[in-house]
């Protein structure tokens, strides 16, 4: 579970920003576009695909539970930290998960 979590909040965001510096530099658009996708963690189709495959239904509705509340704090981090390169990225006040974002 740890694994998948780090994989949803760590290496795809890394991995799609190193992406987009490499072959989407031109086109901005495309390139938060491409960072967003990464950065917003799969939704209830994992538990569909699951079922489907006879996977461990459990462990995958645990894990989408998971996903959806971090991504309350993760998701406009992760933007405002990797789309941040192309645009300025509105974050709400006051939140105290973004205070490391003002020492960029």
């Amino acid at each position: 579970m740890v694994l998948a979590l780090l994989f949803c909040y760590a290496f795809f965001p890394i991995i799609s920003f190193a992406l987009a510096v490499g072959f989407l530099s031109g086109r901005p658009e495309w390139a938060i576009g491409f960072i967003l996708m990464a950065s917003v963690s799969t939704a209830g189709m994992n538990v569909v695909w699951t079922g489907m495959l006879k996977g461990d239904l459990p462990l995958s509705i645990m894990l989408n539970a998971i996903m959806m509340f971090l991504g309350i704090a993760t998701i406009p981090t992760l933007t405002a930290l990797f789309a941040g390169v192309y645009v300025k990225v509105r974050t709400p006040r006051g939140s105290k998960y973004l205070e490391f974002l003002k020492c960029r």
